[in-house]
């Protein structure tokens, strides 16, 4: 079905008279490699009334230790070397709503499964600075920067019409919580809050750049589609004027577990962020179903910190997905848990409503599906009118038009992982970018278009 085509984010023009979006350092510690990271969620009508030293000696009377409270959502992080941490720690408390072990594969067992993003088929790397002048995307711009000719997914929604009114302010904050950003790549570097930069792998805040550096390259993709700067070379993102900061929820490997998402909301949440774009989907399971346990825990302990977040303000952004699936209506999941070998997929595991999709299926988020050039909902795109409220260019490459010559978004790339780059890889200048296609390159333009949004005209 293609259902979603009539919310493409068209004519932003019109779209900005509308009214304004509304201590461990880490985990694997010497002597402690196996261990295991737990959350420890408190029942709601009680957990204000929880104290940080009571959760600190609960976590150490069942085998482990408290790493961080989060006591705005009564939330805990806990590491321990007993794989029964969890179920002695909720029979010692009566207090808790639940607890489960975040990543229960064992160590060396760490390979993502394919459906984040739609990898295409390598080819040659191309050279833009032997290209003279008209582009392979065939869009003759008079608009942005050197290779703004290729950016056919701006053209689709009006950005340059839309920054003629207003390319975003430096104090409007847009949060990538993804694998980190390349803070070196110059369509990133002008644009970057360092300051404001953390890596939240292992669920603990970290400010080092090592931690939020972008090891896998998705990030800083999906950063440049936001505000890739204005600076005469590479490309130009939907808000250049607004700066972004790396919030890093993702690992090398491209997981995104429970504990690092709620690091990365309640850091957007405390320090004033304006907007987060997220393009990824909480790990291991694909779909989180409320009646499980288990799966309960990562439900709620992500909810508490989107609501959170919601609640200082913040717009959350978030890509619908790569699965083809119905997101009103889900009744298979052939995918989770993901962390483990195929072998280890629980296949035709009946879900429904009561499973939602995290955090695209949360009340309040803005989730993104997409479309490709020719405004045709992608082949791969979640879909469904009750989750999904916009959609927005996200490529896809099994429809290229004469203006989208791959038919896919190109966005920036850190330069030291050229030779692992997940797409078509062009060079201009030493710098990396790559042309990508999912749900995960559509949800930055709409974060793009809030922060221009809650920007003033000029």
């Amino acid at each position: 079905m293609r259902q979603g085509a009539s919310f493409i984010v068209l004519a932003m023009v019109g779209l900005l008279s509308a009214a304004t979006f509304a201590a461990a350092a880490t985990m694997q510690r010497a002597g402690f490699v196996g261990d295991r990271r737990h959350l420890l969620v408190f029942k709601e009508d009680i957990f204000h009334n929880v104290a940080e030293p009571e959760v600190a000696e609960l976590c150490k009377k069942a085998g482990g230790r408290l790493l961080v409270w989060h006591a705005a959502i009564g939330t805990a992080l806990a590491e321990s070397v007993d794989n029964n941490f969890s179920a002695t720690v909720m029979a010692l408390d009566e207090r808790l709503h639940s607890a489960e072990a975040t990543d229960k594969q064992p160590v060396g067992r760490h390979s993502r499964l394919p459906e984040q993003d739609n990898k295409q088929q390598s080819a040659p790397v191309e050279d833009a600075d032997a290209a003279n002048g008209r582009s392979a995307a065939g869009v003759d711009y008079n608009w942005g920067d050197t290779l703004s000719n290729r950016q056919w997914d701006m053209e689709q929604i009006n950005v340059p019409g839309a920054q003629k009114l207003t390319r975003g302010k430096s104090n409007v904050i847009v949060g990538v919580i993804d694998t980190g950003i390349d803070r070196t790549h110059p369509d990133i570097k002008p644009t970057l809050r360092t300051d404001l930069s953390v890596g939240c792998v292992g669920g603990v805040a970290r400010k080092s750049v090592s931690a939020w550096k972008d090891d896998n390259g998705h990030g800083t993709h999906t950063a440049s589609t936001v505000a890739a700067a204005s600076n005469k070379r590479g490309l130009v993102g939907v808000a250049p004027g607004a700066r972004i900061a790396a919030i890093k929820a993702g690992d090398k490997d491209g997981f995104f577990y429970a504990e690092a998402i709620v690091c990365a909301f309640m850091h957007a949440a405390d320090n004033g962020f304006a907007v987060t774009s997220n393009s990824y989907y909480a790990d291991p399971w694909y779909f989180n179903c409320k009646s499980d346990p288990d799966q309960n825990a990562i439900y709620t302990a992500i909810s508490r910190a989107v609501k959170y977040a919601l609640g200082k303000k913040v717009s959350v952004i978030v890509a619908a997905g790569n699965s083809l699936i119905n997101l009103d209506d889900p009744k298979i999941d052939n995918s989770s848990p993901n962390n483990g070998t195929e072998e280890d997929v629980i296949f035709n595991r009946p879900v429904n409503n009561n499973c939602p999709l995290l955090p695209a299926g949360l009340p309040g988020v803005v989730t993104v599906s997409a479309v490709g050039n020719t405004t045709q909902i992608s082949t791969y795109s979640n879909y469904g009118f009750t989750y999904v409220a916009l959609t927005a260019p996200g490529g896809d490459g099994a429809y290229p038009t004469k203006y989208a010559a791959r038919g896919t978004v190109l966005g920036a790339w850190p330069t030291s992982l050229r030779n692992s780059a997940d797409g078509p890889l062009l060079m201009q200048s030493g710098a990396a970018y790559v042309y990508l296609e999912g749900t995960s390159m559509a949800a930055p333009h709409v974060a793009g278009v809030a922060g221009l949004l809650i920007s003033p005209p000029k």
